[in-house]
């Protein structure tokens, strides 16, 4: 087994960005909203998954990075689940933060996972598509 897979995977996504929230897009719906904290000079990302009500639903540390042996639409992606204690001792490191709405989309018969920024990238709109093979979301509209 390659040593980098043991406790990471593979993950297969393509993004593409919307000039506009889709029109048949309830922004009502359910959503998460999701805060990032990349820390500098590090892949380690810091994640906290709230409800529409704020309510903490999920804290996470994750690293996801590319290799020479991927291709491009592939990533290597560890996560950590942590209790609120290991997420607050880990806060301190700083770094910038990017906050969005994750509404489920979908659209042609692919399932998206859109995101709708907020704050200083309010109004970018991205909408993701996750596989288990190349073949799933290679023939996307």
């Amino acid at each position: 087994m390659n040593r980098q897979l043991k406790y990471a995977r593979i993950e297969e996504e393509r993004r593409f960005l919307l000039k506009t929230i889709p029109d048949d897009l309830n922004v009502e719906e359910p959503f998460h909203r999701i805060i990032d904290r990349y820390i500098p000079s590090t892949r380690l990302r810091l994640r906290r998954i709230e409800s529409p009500s704020g309510e903490t639903l999920v804290f996470k540390l994750g690293q996801k990075y590319q290799t020479p042996e991927l291709d491009a639409h592939q990533t290597l992606m560890t996560n950590f689940y942590l209790d609120e204690a290991e997420y607050q001792v880990l806060t301190p490191l700083g770094g910038s933060t990017i906050t969005k709405r994750r509404y489920r989309y979908q659209h042609a018969g692919f399932d998206y996972s859109l995101d709708v920024f907020e704050g200083n990238l309010n109004g970018l709109v991205l909408a993701e598509i996750e596989s288990h093979s190349e073949v799933d979301i290679s023939p996307l509209p």
